[in-house]
C-alpha cells in the first residue's frame, strides 16, 4: 500500500514505518501545501493519507477522497510521544490493507482509538 506521510508527522518516525511504501511530505514538491489541495493532489497516487492532525476530519469532508486516513492522537508530534503508538499504527494499515478502501474511511490511534 502507498502511504503518504503529513507534514505534522515527525520525519523521523519514517525510519519505524515499515511493511508498506511510506512517502513523508518533505520528500515531494507538496511541502506546504494546505489540507484540501494536497489532499486532492495525493489522492490519485497513494491509498493511505498519515496524519497527526486531529482535526482533519472536522476540516475536511473526507469521503470525497479515495484514501483511508490514519490519525494518530498523541500528546505532541515528537517522536518520543508518537512512537508507541506506531504498532497499531501498523496493525490498522494491514487491516486496511486487507479491504477494498473506501473513501474517507478514518482509523483513530492513539489516546482517542477508534474505527468509523
Amino acid at each position: 500500500m502507498n502511504v503518504f506521510v503529513d507534514e505534522c508527522v515527525n520525519k523521523k518516525l519514517m525510519r519505524h514505518l515499515v511493511g508498506h511504501h511510506f512517502v513523508h511530505i518533505t520528500d515531494t514538491a507538496l511541502r506546504s501545501t494546505k489540507n484540501g489541495a494536497l489532499l486532492r493532489e495525493v489522492a490519485s497516487g497513494y491509498d493511505v493519507f498519515l496524519t497527526t492532525d486531529h482535526n482533519i476530519p472536522f476540516q475536511q469532508n473526507l469521503q470525497q477522497f479515495p484514501l483511508a486516513f490514519v490519525v494518530i492522537h498523541a500528546v505532541s508530534n515528537k517522536l518520543e510521544d508518537v512512537l508507541p503508538f506506531i504498532p497499531s499504527v501498523l496493525v490498522a494499515l494491514d487491516r486496511i490493507a486487507q479491504s477494498p478502501i473506501i473513501p474517507g474511511d478514518l482509523c483513530e490511534v492513539g489516546a482517542t482509538s477508534s474505527r468509523s
